[in-house]
């Protein structure tokens, strides 16, 4: 039987699907969305966290939402993480920092989402294949039963580890893709640095690398609690990478006078 869809992930599906349509016929309209645009932005980013995080201990979530936070900071003022940038005041709401530096509040939940889903799908994943192979191990019975067994412990302190590192290139891939939307389409922020991939400098792809690995130390040393094996929360960030891409081809349209 196939697992019914929760409702906060559905709401999540509904409102990528209303923020695309709605994108596409201003674009081709000319008409501008008001408030609705940001209101239905914010609504699917925090939609999409908390799926994300479902199942995750409130102070891990916390813990995630600070690194995330703390690490656009020191960025914002050092360079040092990703690179040399800066936000614009398109990303609403916006806080403003010391010394005038725009913050989007939305930040850390963006951050937060994109490295834990990443992390869960990478889990998700390994775990099947981990499974599938101890199953297939016991099942040929060539090896005496307590080899097996540490054969297949060992598989599994593997994965373990594998994962936290798979997720964090996996959440910096991700970024990467998505930079160019974020850049030119949507203007949420602005570089000083050429990039040889896409916008942003080699270095971005690096911190976002380490960010994400702090926050998939953080998940594997408190999983979930979740016992249902819900795909849900690692399908956010493929949703998420796939609705920014299709956002970009919407935004490329030519508007009603052809601009």
């Amino acid at each position: 039987m196939t697992a019914r869809l929760s409702p906060a992930f559905r709401w999540y599906l509904g409102l990528v699907c209303f923020s695309i349509l709605g994108s596409l016929l201003s674009q081709l309209t000319g008409l501008d969305p008001g408030p609705v645009a940001p209101i239905a932005a914010v609504a699917t980013l925090l939609l999409g966290f908390s799926v994300a995080c479902r199942g995750l201990k409130l102070m891990v979530i916390l813990a995630i939402l600070a690194i995330g936070a703390a690490s656009e900071v020191l960025g914002l003022y050092t360079g040092l993480v990703f690179g040399r940038y800066e936000y614009t005041d398109a990303w609403q709401p916006i806080f403003h920092l010391p010394g005038d530096k725009p913050f989007p509040l939305l930040l850390p939940f963006a951050w937060g989402m994109m490295a834990v889903s990443a992390y869960r799908l990478v889990s998700d994943v390994s775990s099947k294949w981990v499974r599938a192979a101890s199953a297939a191990i016991v099942t040929a019975g060539t090896l005496p039963n307590p080899w097996m067994t540490s054969l297949a412990v060992a598989m599994g302190w593997f994965a373990f580890r594998s994962n936290i590192v798979a997720s964090a290139y996996f959440a910096a891939g991700a970024d990467l893709l998505m930079e160019y939307t974020m850049v030119h389409s949507l203007g949420y922020w602005r570089w000083f640095e050429s990039g040889l991939l896409f916008v942003s400098p080699p270095h971005n792809t690096l911190g976002w690398i380490v960010v994400s690995l702090l926050a998939a130390m953080l998940i594997a040393q408190s999983p979930p609690s979740d016992l249902d094996q819900s795909r849900e929360p690692g399908s956010v960030i493929l949703v998420h990478l796939a609705f920014t891409l299709v956002i970009t081809g919407v935004l490329a349209i030519p508007g009603p006078l052809g601009k």
